[in-house]
């Protein structure tokens, strides 16, 4: 409250309605390098300051990072900081585009079939 001009009421961040919950940051190669620093900060030190305050709170959240880009290749243009890459890249699921994996569609029909049969009251078998 009182943080900038129109702010009337407390609100809570993202990052402290965490808690200790997981923050998805989804396509994160499109970060600006500016907001990278901060994130870069966030994930070390696992300190923020909100909106208007001078004392830093902290976060015990985990953090899921998504892109479909190739950020080694972002790293060595420069678009991509090569520590927060460092940072993030601990672990790494990489996960093909649906076209190299036709095996898993007609799973994925059938899965969604049956979400939709139970949320519209069908009974729809399948597709041609």
């Amino acid at each position: 409250k009182g943080a900038f001009t129109g702010a009337n009421t407390n609100t809570t961040g993202l990052v402290e309605k965490a808690g200790k919950g997981t923050i998805f940051l989804d396509e994160i190669g499109d970060l600006p390098m500016e907001q990278q620093v901060k994130l870069l900060r966030l994930i070390e030190t696992r300190e923020y300051y909100k909106v208007g305050s001078s004392r830093p709170s902290r976060t015990e959240a985990r953090f899921i990072f998504v892109t479909m880009q190739d950020l080694n290749q972002k790293v060595e243009q420069q678009s991509f900081r090569n520590d927060l890459f460092y940072r993030i890249s601990d672990l790494e699921i990489n996960i093909p585009p649906l076209r190299e994996r036709k095996e898993d569609i007609p799973l994925l029909i059938d899965f969604f079939l049956k979400k939709y049969n139970v949320k519209h009251k069908k009974n729809i078998k399948g597709l041609t």
